[in-house]
């Protein structure tokens, strides 16, 4: 399966409504997916940065060896 980054979701929904004010509503569901995608990445977004403002506020290491959460 394929990730996209925030920026390509945001860019490819640019698109999509593009494509809607110029071709009309049959783009709107694909425009109405990718406005859901871009959400959904931004929530993901905030809570890996929230997630990581709380690790370095406790001062644990997250670097790859120490990915086990027993070890924390």
């Amino acid at each position: 399966m394929t990730t996209y980054t925030l920026p390509d979701l945001e860019h490819a929904l640019m698109q999509a409504a593009y494509l809607v004010e110029l071709h009309g509503d049959a783009y709107v569901p694909v425009m109405d997916r990718l406005e859901q995608e871009v959400l959904a990445a931004r929530e993901r977004s905030s809570g890996r940065s929230r997630a990581q403002r709380i690790l370095s506020s406790l001062s644990i290491d997250v670097s790859p060896q120490h990915q086990r959460i027993g070890r924390l």
